[in-house]
């Protein structure tokens, strides 16, 4: 009995590990660098592929927010924000990168009346450290998988403050419906040590090619704790060349009012660069 034991368990261990090695494999032999840059921008999904083998890529763009609160429920100051976000990605292997991210926010504040300035804040934000592994590529009707994790660092100036170190893990999911037509959803888990509870972020992107230099997305996004909260972006992308891309994108962001319990409505504008340098030719 017990020798019938350890002969099944081997079975399974053997199964387990020739299983894991075919996945490493297969993951191994298609991945490799784009031969089209893949980035994050635009948009608020991240992409399920990494960077590439010695691939150096960065990710930068500003943005613009404005709130006006039209103080039906309670008063409240608006504001407008100035920002920039910048994110440096380096390939490792052709399936793991390391990642970090930086941005910078400048608030105007008004009064009630939406002129006169009383405030306004700046500083350097959301300071993190981060990996990114592709699990899967696509191909036929297997998805493009990818898992990333960004350490969230201690950081406190005027405009942000992280009392600790915070998490925030993604998988991400892209499948190609046609050549031109792409679906890319993200599912995550956020904690951040201000608050007791964990965020569970998501976004489902929709991109179309119209041809190799140009494509546009619309997407939805918002958290999944309170019910599905929706928000909403779109935008357009231009390949200068293979490896420099242009973007600009914006949307509505309406406050979830059952959280907020107000009318407030931001509107953002962004406009950024991806761009890549080495890796193989």
């Amino acid at each position: 009995m017990i020798k019938d034991s350890l002969n099944l368990i081997r079975l399974n261990m053997k199964i387990t590990t020739t299983l894991l090695l075919f996945l490493i494999t297969t993951t191994l032999a298609f991945s490799q660098k784009q031969e089209t840059i893949d980035s994050d921008r635009p948009g608020k999904s991240i992409s399920p592929h990494t960077v590439g083998k010695n691939v150096l890529q960065i990710q930068t763009g500003f943005d613009y927010t404005s709130n006006f609160n039209p103080t039906i429920v309670i008063l409240r100051n608006s504001y407008n924000v100035f920002g920039n976000e910048t994110n440096v990605r380096f390939g490792l292997l052709d399936i793991l990168e390391i990642n970090g991210t930086i941005g910078y926010r400048s608030y105007n504040i008004y009064y009630e009346d939406n002129k006169r300035k009383v405030d306004n804040q700046y500083g350097a934000e959301n300071l993190r450290i981060g990996t990114r592994v592709k699990l899967l590529d696509h191909d036929g009707l297997t998805p493009a998988i990818a898992a990333s994790a960004q350490l969230l660092l201690p950081f406190t100036t005027n405009v942000y403050y992280m009392s600790g170190n915070g998490f925030e893990g993604t998988i991400s999911i892209k499948q190609p419906i046609t050549k031109e037509w792409a679906v890319t959803g993200n599912i995550g888990i956020y904690d951040d040590p201000m608050f007791v509870a964990l965020f569970y972020p998501y976004t489902l992107n929709s991109s179309y090619s119209f041809t190799n230099e140009i494509f546009a997305f619309v997407e939805i996004f918002g958290l999944l704790n309170h019910g599905i909260a929706i928000n909403y972006d779109g935008g357009i992308g231009y390949y200068l060349n293979n490896d420099f891309l242009l973007d600009i994108s914006g949307g509505q962001i309406p406050n979830n009012e059952l959280i907020y319990n107000n009318n407030n409505i931001d509107w953002y504008l962004n406009a950024g660069v991806t761009f890549r340098f080495g890796g193989d030719k």
